[in-house]
């Protein structure tokens, strides 16, 4: 086989590493997810059982109390919040500044109001009455309601406090008070449980996000996965993340343990009771975009409205291996968004920008293969020399590369040596949450987060897994295709069957690979095709 079909070769196999990177990252990102887990034993003792609620009887009005129950509606200049006088809890939690595919808020709750809450209190089952509702103003509301328990009293407020700043984040606080001179219940601990379910998509969207859901830990300076039976003392937060947003818990001195019930994981936040005389507990949720313009501010104590410090939400916003390379990256996008506010073409910008300062190893690569193709007709004659004395024939050929000046390998290199800036560009255009529910081309390309649609089908089509027809893909495709004929330096004709495959299969098969691909990455391989197309001709001319 001639150097410059090995060469070939090595060029496709690079994309078809390229292909299955992208394929395992997107569609199985959420079993890669799920399967990690703390790196270490965490440890204290949890052997009291999470499920004993003898002591919280479920009342039998309970049903009752729901139909009986009042929607709070509460708006602030970036929440719509939506509490229930059942439970005094939060049933729904708009983003008015951020819409969901049906230009609508999205909303960060994601539970059914008749027979689920995102969250709830042990003490909310000795409640057998609604909660009284009562705003201070318009940034701290009040749910109150009074149980009994052993002939004894108590008095149970859960306290919301919004930003006076717009922040994404709110202040819940947990106070229970005995009305006469006694003290608390015979405990040592009462719970807070967190659902993991959050983002309530829509069934078009569920095709494009559904994969993205986790259960996230910030636990000894590290990331870290939750999953079923998972026990952690003191992580600095904890929290549900998709892909673009995140509901974090951050308290003081937690203890948590994640279970699953009825499929759905949640976490168990376990509050000790040192105080019989009262309890008094406060708990941050940052309930928002995961972007660290806003996760960030929570890191310097002046910075935001609660004082807070060294919170580290911003951990929350996975960094992939090429983190380093997309900084810059990301810096050069928004500097050509501060031009043209338009994030496509800041995406072909900087792919353009890419190409220009590889282009030394681009060209290095050509111009090496080229060299070798000048060496065909002797490389041949020694193949038909040397063909029964394979070590030979390697010896002849070394002594052939060091006489010429040649690398064989020199074609392959800078193609190999591309790659992590391919990965890194894939990545960030993949998971930039500025790039969610942007514009290219209204009425096409409507969200560079998600693919290109001119029609919906409104289900998965089985095998190919198609929501949508796509026109990107098949420009990638052919693009592809060109700038692998312009590239080659073979005669087409002259190629046999497994050649071929070579220069047309590989082409479809990255258009079923990267069909279902936010079409911001789509533009960014478009682009390339085309500005290579264009390198190629252009190399061409000079080497000739």
């Amino acid at each position: 086989m001639n150097q410059s079909r090995k060469i070939l070769r090595t060029v496709y196999l690079s994309l078809f590493l390229i292909g299955l990177f992208m394929l395992i990252n997107d569609i199985f990102s959420s079993n890669i997810l799920s399967s990690r887990s703390s790196d270490k034993e965490v440890q204290f003792d949890l052997n009291k059982s999470f499920d004993d609620n003898e002591m919280f009887s479920v009342k039998s009005n309970g049903f009752n109390l729901i139909n009986k129950s009042q929607y709070i509606v509460v708006e602030t200049g970036i929440y719509v919040a939506t509490f229930s006088t059942f439970k005094g809890n939060l049933v729904s939690l708009k983003l008015k500044n951020h819409l969901n595919l049906e230009k609508n808020p999205t909303d960060l709750i994601n539970i059914d109001r008749k027979n689920e809450t995102f969250f709830e209190v042990s003490f909310d089952y000795f409640v057998d009455d609604l909660f009284l509702y009562k705003k201070i103003d318009d940034f701290n509301h009040e749910f109150k309601a009074y149980f009994k328990n052993n002939g004894k009293t108590y008095e149970y407020v859960k306290k919301y406090t919004f930003s006076k700043k717009d922040e994404y984040l709110m202040k819940f606080k947990v106070t229970v008070n005995g009305l006469e001179d006694y003290d608390l219940f015979d405990f040592d601990s009462y719970k807070i449980i967190f659902s993991s379910e959050i983002e309530r998509l829509s069934d078009k969207a569920k095709l494009q996000y559904n994969n993205y859901l986790s259960q996230i830990i910030y636990y000894d300076n590290k990331l870290k996965y939750g999953k079923d039976g998972l026990r952690i003392n003191n992580p600095r937060w904890i929290g549900s993340s998709t892909k673009y947003f995140g509901v974090l818990v951050s308290k003081e001195n937690m203890e948590v343990e994640f279970k699953k019930e009825r499929g759905i994981l949640k976490s168990f936040i376990v509050n000790n009771v040192r105080n019989k005389k009262n309890i008094s507990d406060e708990f941050f949720i940052y309930a928002g975009p995961k972007d660290n313009r806003y996760l960030d501010v929570f890191d310097n104590r002046g910075d935001n409205t609660f004082g807070l410090f060294d919170i580290f939400f911003g951990m929350s916003v996975e960094k992939s291996f090429w983190h380093l390379i997309q900084v810059p990256m990301q810096m050069v996008m928004q500097v050509f968004y501060d031009v043209i506010p338009n994030w496509g073409l800041s995406i072909i910008f900087l792919t353009i920008v890419v190409r220009v300062l590889i282009f030394p190893l681009t060209f290095k690569g050509f111009r090496a293969t080229a060299e070798l193709s000048k060496l065909q007709p002797r490389m041949k004659e020694l193949q038909v020399k040397f063909k029964h004395d394979p070590k030979k024939l390697n010896e002849e050929m070394g002594r052939l590369y060091k006489e010429e000046g040649v690398n064989p390998l020199g074609g392959c290199l800078p193609v190999i040596l591309q790659l992590p800036i391919f990965f890194a560009l894939y990545s960030l255009v993949n998971n930039l949450f500025l790039l969610r529910g942007a514009s290219f081309i209204p009425g096409w390309i409507d969200d560079l987060s998600i693919g290109d649609s001119v029609y919906h089908f409104g289900y998965k089509l089985y095998f190919v897994s198609w929501t949508d027809i796509r026109i990107l893909p098949f420009i990638m495709m052919f693009t592809q295709l060109g700038s692998t004929i312009v590239s080659s330096n073979m005669d087409l004709k002259n190629l046999g069957a497994q050649q071929k495959f070579l220069y047309f299969g590989m082409p479809i098969m990255f258009f079923f690979i990267l069909y279902n691909m936010p079409s911001g990455l789509l533009i960014y391989w478009i682009t390339t095709n085309i500005f290579t197309i264009l390198q190629q001709y252009y190399i061409k001319m000079h080497l000739s």
